[in-house]
């Protein structure tokens, strides 16, 4: 009877959800070989880039880390930072000059693990890209790779939450973004209702005011305040 059970459960389990690049491998700043799947535990902001880059890269790095620096999120404990290089010609040096910079603008978390910059093969960083709907492509003339300036946060399953505009993201786009991706597992009361106030703009990659329920919230505290009175009122009236 206890094989039949276990043959039945063994039948019925549903298993875990792993996305398919889990097992792509790269090498992060210290020249250490990783895969996607061991580093992406937690919500992770992963930001597409290359290093040596003349034009937004550089400006996508520093805005994100600036923004998080200014959130209430603690890295490590409620995200991690991941960028890897979508030029096959950069290297350890790169990611660790990379690194370097980063530093300055998150001085705790780059000391440890909580900030990855990783560098990979053209296949590597072609299938990653491809898996999580980021599109570049090399210009031959100029030599140089075009991309959009986005970066991805990921749920700790690998799925991609949200996409955001690093150059227009305010620290609240990002909290709220990690956030969501944790399922309402990160963030305080008043950050979560500060969330449910707001909208995610899929077209420009930030969040906005969401006017209908801040009308219903200021409506429904106007009513709590009114009943409030009232029932002071009549109290007082009543009293002898």
């Amino acid at each position: 009877m206890r094989t039949a059970l276990i043959l039945l459960a063994c039948l019925f389990a549903v298993p875990a959800w792993t996305p398919a690049w889990a097992e792509i491998a790269m090498v992060d700043q210290e020249g250490r070989a990783v895969t996607i799947g061991k580093l992406v535990d937690r919500p992770v902001v992963l930001a597409p880039v290359y290093y040596r880059c003349p034009n937004l890269c550089s400006a996508t790095l520093a805005s994100t880390l600036q923004a998080l620096a200014r959130t209430t999120l603690v890295a490590g404990r409620d995200y991690k930072v991941i960028a890897y290089s979508i030029d096959p010609q950069e290297g350890t040096a790169e990611a660790n000059d990379a690194w370097q910079i980063a530093r300055r603008y998150m001085p705790n978390a780059a000391d440890g693990d909580d900030i990855r910059f990783l560098t990979a093969t053209e296949e590597a960083s072609r299938a990653l890209s491809s898996a999580i709907g980021f599109d570049y492509q090399k210009d031959e003339r100029t030599q140089q790779i075009d991309h959009p300036a986005r970066i991805a946060v990921l749920t700790p399953q690998g799925a991609v939450a949200r996409w955001l505009n690093p150059l227009a993201a305010e620290p609240d786009d990002l909290q709220f973004a990690v956030m969501e991706a944790s399922a309402g597992k990160i963030g305080s009361l008043a950050e979560r209702i500060q969330l449910y106030c707001h909208h995610y703009d899929p077209v420009s990659g930030v969040y906005r005011p969401l006017a209908g329920q801040l009308m219903m919230a200021c409506g429904l505290v106007t009513l709590a305040a009114l009943g409030g009175y009232m029932g002071f009122a009549l109290w007082k009236e009543r009293r002898p």
